[in-house]
């Protein structure tokens, strides 16, 4: 049973900074840690982090080891939450998946354009949120 997620995310990353403010703020059913991929916490907490190349999508790893990532780890995220859940259901069936997949995909390729042309400012610091 899962009991914390941990989140690791572009600390350099505007959108990826804006994003983990929205879900900080968020009613969680389940725990989240979030942490910079370029922090020593994070690469403490998932040795093989940088394997999963987490520059180009998030990284999410639950307390029991599993680790989920870009669309996977956008529903994971989700679904901890209280208001989200649905949502996250509703995306991981076999009729959404695939869309779900494509939006984080695109939206993952081109975050910092992204970023830059809504004005989102990086983490000012690398730690733990």
């Amino acid at each position: 049973m899962i009991t914390t997620l941990y989140a690791f995310y572009d600390g350099e990353c505007g959108l990826c900074a804006a994003c983990r403010r929205w879900l900080s703020k968020q009613p969680q059913l389940v725990p989240v840690c979030f942490l910079p991929y370029q922090s020593d916490e994070a690469q403490r907490l998932c040795p093989c982090l940088m394997q999963l190349h987490p520059w180009r999508e998030i990284v999410v790893m639950a307390d029991t080891g599993e680790i989920y990532q870009g669309d996977a780890a956008w529903i994971t995220l989700l679904w901890a939450t209280a208001n989200w859940r649905t949502v996250a259901v509703d995306l991981s069936s076999s009729s959404l998946r695939g869309m779900a997949r494509k939006v984080i995909e695109a939206i993952s390729e081109n975050r910092l354009t992204l970023s830059k042309w809504l004005g989102l400012k990086k983490e000012e610091r690398c730690a733990v949120v």
